[in-house]
């Protein structure tokens, strides 16, 4: 695909149908989303005009990673009028001095999942089994800030959180202490450049994955990603897996080609992958 002319209308993905697993228990309706920070660039750029090129590919959900210099309450409103919503974001933990502001800025957006981008503590909260149970006691106390406000707060990994610390996965001793209202973001390409299984831990997260996050590359960290079936991904049975996840959330890094076309490659891969 190569310019605006090659992005044709598609229609949205998975209104008004029920699906089921093979126990017969209803499985997420899966809707595909874009994690905006991987078009941060064009975005910045021209923000409408990014905006409308989702749209008019057949995206009707985004997760915002920012507001673009403006307040969440002028980005929900460029949102609006590119027929966009944001049932996700990227945000800071509601807690703190700060904790009334960030619930407020999700209230704008008309967000229902507030999950960070990476430890709230900084990867240095990630050393030990104690400073990873730690930052679960701060999600668990988000958690309880946020959901009056019928949000729920969750997390976002990297492939940091698959390595092992004394003995057991780290993003288990985090799963293990945190409140389990919080939840968990797989992103299904650093579970496997983390050397893991991304079918087994989607199932280790359960309904606590609410969002999970598709990218696709050569599975080496550090090299550009690649539009979701180019790389080295198994995608069928990780989506099979998701029955409780909600959204399909696109997200590259970095890329090796054209970082929009790679975004409405995605769609279009997952959007097949829905309906077959």
């Amino acid at each position: 695909m190569k310019g605006d002319t090659d992005i044709l209308p598609v229609r949205p993905i998975g209104h008004n149908t029920i699906n089921f697993n093979e126990k017969g228990l209803i499985m997420a309706d899966h809707q595909i989303s874009v994690q905006l920070y991987s078009l941060r660039e064009a975005l910045g750029k021209d923000l409408a005009g990014t905006l409308g090129k989702l749209s008019a590919t057949g995206f009707r959900y985004v997760e915002p990673a920012g507001y673009c210099g403006l307040t969440a309450a002028e980005f929900a409103r460029e949102l609006e009028k590119a027929g966009l919503q944001a049932p996700s974001i990227h945000g800071a933990l509601p807690v703190g001095d700060d904790c009334e502001r960030i619930i407020e800025e999700a209230q704008a957006l008309g967000v229902r999942y507030l999950i960070t981008g990476g430890p709230a503590g900084g990867w240095d909260s990630w050393k030990t089994s104690d400073s990873i149970r730690q930052q679960a006691e701060l999600y668990s106390q988000a958690a309880a800030n946020a959901a009056p406000h019928g949000i729920k707060v969750g997390f976002h990994n990297h492939d940091m959180e698959m390595q092992e610390i004394d003995g057991e996965p780290a993003y288990r001793i985090f799963l293990a202490a945190a409140a389990p209202e919080v939840l968990w973001t797989v992103d299904t390409y650093w579970v496997q450049v983390g050397g893991r299984n991304p079918v087994e831990v989607i199932r280790e997260a359960g309904s606590r994955s609410k969002v999970v996050h598709i990218k696709d590359g050569p599975g080496v960290k550090g090299q550009p990603m690649l539009a979701a079936g180019e790389g080295v991904m198994d995608f069928p049975p990780i989506i099979a897996a998701a029955e409780h996840a909600e959204y399909l959330c696109i997200e590259l890094d970095s890329c090796a080609t054209d970082m929009m076309e790679a975004v409405v490659k995605s769609f279009r891969y997952l959007q097949q992958q829905i309906e077959d």
